[in-house]
């Protein structure tokens, strides 16, 4: 529900979907929901980027005008707390000024901050990928607004009705369809280091031939398995001549391991890119190899039920120490 002062507040800007027919007013859900979306994320990361996350807003949409498809859209936006010391900072200023073509006054932002987001998100996507290398300062890292501004215009590429945008009230297509491939900016894809830490692994199928098949086995408390790559090549030998064999009872095979967690920086999110064992330092209570004392280890804090709180309780546990403090 939109309050009387964010109706006040309310700031709105203007996109025309200029259809293939001229009576046509409307495009496909699906394609309109690509669009939503993009904008969604352009304002989420203008607002993780320049005002600390510190912005509470609602993007609305506003009633329709004829011709072609027009969508007005309201933004509201009230700043809570403080910190926008980034805002002060003179390639903020240049930026905002390069791509708006006026400038903002950073006393006045707290009510501004609509006027603000909004200037951003229109010109971001009304500037091709060439603009914006030259206009996005490298201090800044607004990959995850410029790849949902990509997929807007991706849909708007294949889409075969829609033949032009504007992000204003032109009764002209601002962008024409054949320009729409100049305002895809190119993805942004780069490895980043990679996390390792001690944890203890559950084995859930383990593999007992010499090959770089994947094990399954859930980390620390997770019940969920995850596979993962066998590195440790001198556990793996001994592991497949017999020296450290599983348990023939229903009892649970586990292991103290060195974690390697890969990642990828895929357009502007880090991603995930698979769990590895480096080195195997315990095997069923069997010690193999001592624990480097720098290593990080997982801690797990005791699981904590209606059977046993009192327990933690009455022992002073670290529970009841948590509790206190």
């Amino acid at each position: 529900m939109i309050t009387d002062d964010e109706k006040v507040n309310l700031e709105t800007f203007s996109t025309h979907f200029f259809t293939n027919e001229i009576d046509k007013h409307f495009i496909p859900a699906e394609d309109y929901k690509v669009f939503i979306d993009s904008i969604e994320e352009t304002l989420a990361d203008i607002n993780t980027k320049l005002l600390n996350g510190q912005a509470k807003y609602k993007l609305c949409v506003v009633a329709n005008k004829e011709g072609g498809f027009w969508s007005t859209f309201g933004l509201t936006v009230s700043l809570v707390g403080g910190g926008f010391a980034i805002l002060d900072s003179s390639f903020v200023h240049g930026f905002y000024m390069e791509l708006t073509g006026h400038d903002y006054d950073t006393a006045e932002i707290g009510k501004q901050a609509a006027v603000f987001m909004r200037d951003i998100t229109v010109g971001l996507f009304s500037k091709n990928a060439a603009q914006l290398s030259k206009i996005i300062p490298t201090e800044l890292n607004f990959d995850r607004a410029i790849n949902a501004k990509n997929k807007f215009y991706r849909m708007c590429g294949t889409s075969p009705d829609i033949v032009g945008v504007s992000f204003s009230d032109s009764i002209e297509p601002e962008i024409q369809k054949k320009d729409f491939v100049h305002y895809i900016s190119q993805d942004t894809d780069s490895n980043l280091p990679s996390e390792q830490f001690v944890d203890v692994v559950t084995i859930v199928k383990s593999v007992n031939v010499d090959s770089d098949a994947k094990w399954s086995v859930k980390i620390g408390d997770n019940t969920k398995p995850q596979y993962v790559d066998m590195l440790d090549d001198d556990f793996r030998k001994e592991f497949l001549a017999g020296k450290y064999a599983l348990k023939q009872t229903k009892q649970d095979d586990k292991m103290k391991v060195l974690l390697e967690k890969k990642k990828k920086y895929e357009n502007g999110r880090e991603k995930d890119m698979g769990l590895a064992i480096v080195k195997v330092y315990e095997f069923n209570n069997t010690k193999i190899l001592p624990i480097p004392p720098d290593m990080v280890q997982k801690a797990h804090q005791p699981k904590i039920d209606l059977f046993n709180f009192q327990d933690h309780l009455s022992s002073g546990s670290a529970v009841q120490s948590e509790i206190n403090h």
